[in-house]
Parts: structure tokens; C-alpha cells; sequence
């Protein structure tokens, strides 16, 4: 069960780092979409079944990374409607 739940956090924090990278690192030219939600959804899910302080941490940081996650979605909806007034 261990190596199955280690081997799942590392296809979702892959996930969140392609997202993060395509969304801030590419070339601003070539820029493309990443696979929205997925990374963070899966790193979410494990998140219940780690019972290391460092695997927890990691989730947490590439779950944050992750641009194309939930908490962006939401965190730029309330920006444009509250912060960004034009």
C-alpha cells in the first residue's frame, strides 16, 4: 500500500509541477495549458492517507504550485471581483 499511495502522490505532484511550469516557466509565446485540477485533485486525495510529517508538506507546497488547481480558479474570481475594479 505504501509504494501504491507514494506512487499516486508522484503522479500528482508531476502533474502540478507541468502545470506550474507551463503556466509560469515556458516561454511566454508557446505558452500552454497544463491538465487543470487533476495534479491537485490527486495530491488532495492522498493527502488523507500519509502518516509522514514530509510527505504532507510536499503535498501541500505542490498542491500551493499548482496553477491550475481549484484555489486559483476561486483566488482569481475573487480577485477580479473585489480587488480589480476598473
Amino acid at each position: 500500500m505504501n509504494i501504491l499511495l507514494y506512487f499516486i502522490i508522484t503522479i500528482g505532484v508531476l502533474f502540478s509541477a507541468l502545470n506550474f511550469y507551463l503556466s509560469v516557466i515556458a516561454d511566454k509565446e508557446n505558452r500552454a495549458s497544463g491538465i487543470p485540477l487533476l495534479g491537485s485533485l490527486i495530491l488532495f486525495i492522498t493527502l488523507f492517507f500519509v502518516d509522514n510529517g514530509y510527505s504532507f508538506y510536499i503535498i501541500i507546497t505542490f498542491m500551493l504550485m499548482d496553477t491550475g488547481g481549484i484555489h486559483w480558479f476561486i483566488g482569481i474570481l475573487l480577485w477580479e471581483k473585489f480587488i480589480s475594479k476598473k
